[in-house]
């Protein structure tokens, strides 16, 4: 049966390989404009843009071609540069001259992409036909979506953030299914290692995740044994080994923020304190108190750090006062705050297209229809975006009820179809490493929505949430594949002759 249906699997990639292919570099090309973000990795390897137009850099386009620039301060540690680095190498093969092509570092996101969809091609390949058909539809409808893919032809980090955490996912799966049965079952786990570290480092915001995977690395690979019982003690010290490194990383890569946020990022901080917390808050005073300043400094609730009528000292004082420690004792020792930021944050927590960012080049926007017109930075007319591959992601938006209830909801169905499965459907191994994992990402899904709202309140939340709507997605795509499995499960039951379900049951 698997091999008459291998076709399924080409097919898969071929359309995985069309939808990239087609909005990555059939022109209008689609991408995303920068918010700010994309300096971090311009000063990283060296680029400068070609206008000093703020417009043209900011918000609105999408920026093709950046100059190489002789300066560069390699102080932006992130896994992207990987990719980065391998768009340079192809750059040639897009771009004629000395200028940097985004489409070269698009490239090698989508090559990359369509390795982890023929990876999870060895996974689904102990489904049965149906079930690869299905989950390989819902994968290629929303992992093509423009929502995620605008993000491969940028300078922001979400690419690798996507690429490496379904890496490690598609890794944990193939583990699953081929651990017990093969003896290079450990391969995959190894695999998912690599993959959780390189997803740790992708984005500060990711670092406190790798916690937890790196609990469920150790629980994965407790169901793989070597192939000679002499390898035992040295293939245990090797999970150890992996387990450790992965939790230093993560460790690691938490402390850098923490330092960085306190020099390098206080405008951060500043907006979390001032804009959310202060700005939000009916007692003003007595919440600045709460988190340690002057009482006379909440006079500047609801400003920003951009904000000119802030003097300079009231910002650097902030640094020297506030950190995140403070916050998020501020937000323990008032639930209430929390519960509110958290209703106002789950309007946003599903939508996959920041409004206030252009997905299309200068020359595909129609600018004289356009002038004159007054355009509001927080909510782009739909002129600047396309629209397409947007089916999701459009779904989602006019569809999805945006409630801190409905996100409660969500993820309780999630918990409680876990605890069913784990309780009345699993009979082996393999069924309870799918449902442990299931689990983490549920539990991985909570964390980062409030690592989010706590660290950055609602500031470029849609944003910010990219990494919450990936871990919804891959829990949405377990409930509909165990949906449809029960579904199945139960007719054939129905369908079977008393004698026929002995001999399975057997």
């Amino acid at each position: 049966m698997p091999g008459r249906s291998r076709w399924l699997d080409y097919l898969f990639i071929l359309v995985v390989a069309g939808a990239l292919i087609y909005q990555l570099f059939v022109p209008p090309i689609i991408g995303l404009a920068n918010s700010g973000d994309f300096e971090r990795l311009m000063r990283t390897i060296g680029l400068s843009y070609q206008t000093d137009n703020c417009y043209d850099k900011y918000n609105l386009f999408v920026n093709r071609e950046f100059m190489w620039d002789s300066k560069f301060d390699p102080s932006y540690p992130t896994s992207e540069l990987l990719f980065l680095g391998g768009g340079s190498l192809l750059n040639g093969a897009v771009s004629s001259d000395d200028t940097f092509d985004i489409r070269g570092l698009g490239l090698v996101h989508a090559i990359t992409f369509l390795l982890v969809t023929a990876l999870l091609v060895l996974y689904a390949r102990s489904l049965t036909a149906w079930r690869r058909l299905l989950l390989y539809a819902l994968v290629a409808f929303i992992f093509t979506d423009i929502g995620y893919v605008a993000y491969f032809n940028s300078l922001y980090s979400e690419p690798s953030s996507l690429i490496f955490f379904c890496a490690a996912v598609v890794f944990a799966l193939a583990g699953i299914a081929k651990g017990q049965s093969n003896d290079r079952g450990w391969l995959f786990i190894i695999g998912y290692f690599a993959a959780s570290a390189l997803f740790v480092t992708a984005k500060f915001q990711n670092a406190f995740l790798g916690f937890p995977m790196a609990f469920f690395g150790w629980r994965l690979y407790g169901m793989v044994t070597p192939a000679s019982k002499r390898l035992m003690p040295r293939f245990r010290w090797l999970g150890v080994g992996l387990v450790i490194l992965l939790t230093l990383a993560s460790a690691g890569f938490y402390g850098l923020y923490t330092e960085l946020s306190a020099h390098a990022r206080p405008a951060n901080l500043y907006d979390t304190v001032f804009e959310e917390i202060l700005g939000h808050s009916k007692t003003p005073e007595a919440d600045a108190a709460a988190l340690g300043l002057p009482v006379s400094l909440a006079k500047y609730a609801g400003t920003s750090a951009y904000s000119t009528d802030v003097p300079a000292e009231v910002k650097s004082e902030i640094v020297s006062r506030v950190g995140y420690t403070n916050v998020i004792k501020f937000y323990l020792t008032h639930p209430g705050r929390l519960w509110n930021l958290a209703g106002r944050s789950a309007a946003s927590s599903l939508s996959m297209r920041p409004s206030y960012l252009g997905n299309l080049e200068p020359s595909a926007v129609d600018q004289d229809k356009l002038a004159g017109q007054q355009i509001n930075p927080s909510a782009l007319p739909d002129d600047f975006r396309s629209r397409k591959f947007s089916a999701w992601s459009t779904i989602k938006k006019n569809c999805v009820p945006k409630t801190l209830w409905f996100l409660g909801l969500f993820l309780g169905v999630n918990v409680a179809t876990v605890v069913l499965k784990w309780r009345y459907f699993d009979k082996m191994v393999k069924d309870y490493k799918i449902s442990e994992l299931h689990a983490v990402l549920i539990l991985m899904a909570v964390l980062q929505f409030f690592i989010v709202i706590i660290g950055e309140g609602e500031h470029e939340i849609v944003k910010h949430l990219f990494l919450f709507n990936l871990l919804s997605e891959i829990c949405f795509i377990f409930l509909i594949m165990y949906m449809v499995s029960g579904v199945a499960y139960l007719w054939q039951r129905k369908t079977m002759r008393p004698r026929q379900l002995v001999i399975q049951n057997d």
